[in-house]
């Protein structure tokens, strides 16, 4: 959002849509003055839990290899940190450093407040449920 109030965004930015700088897409779309820009990462799965294969983890290697994790024992497992990403792809759209908050949050992790499609196909689990995200003015 900016500081004035009359923006604001809201950007699903999963694995796909980040391969596809998403974030930059969008804050392109409007004319602003980034310094007055505050955006913040909301919560999402955390490295650790977001395993990827070679072909969806390819795309990132060119420009976000420092993001991808390997244990040296599992030469064919791949982790992808999309948190670090969505930072890294906020500070390339000129956004202040210190106008980002980002959530530590893991969604994959915490059951009770989250839902994820992920945890509840490697569970075995119907993947029901849905997120939403609201917007509300107080004037």
């Amino acid at each position: 959002y900016d500081e004035q109030g009359w923006y604001i965004w809201a950007i699903h930015a999963g694995r796909k849509w980040l391969e596809n700088s998403i974030i930059l897409t969008t804050l392109n779309k409007f004319p602003w003055d980034t310094d007055q820009i505050q955006a913040f990462i909301g919560p999402c799965i955390s490295w650790k839990n977001y395993e990827l294969g070679y072909e969806e983890i390819k795309n990132f290697q060119a420009s976000f290899s420092e993001y991808i994790k390997q244990p040296e024992r599992w030469v064919w497992k791949y982790y992808l940190d999309i948190r670090s990403i969505a930072y890294k792809q906020l500070l390339y759209s000129w956004i202040e450093k210190d106008n980002i908050s980002i959530s530590s949050e893991c969604t994959y992790e915490n059951t009770e407040k989250y839902h994820s499609y992920r945890r509840h196909t490697h569970n075995a689990e119907y993947p029901y449920g849905n997120n939403a995200f609201g917007i509300w003015f107080n004037n």
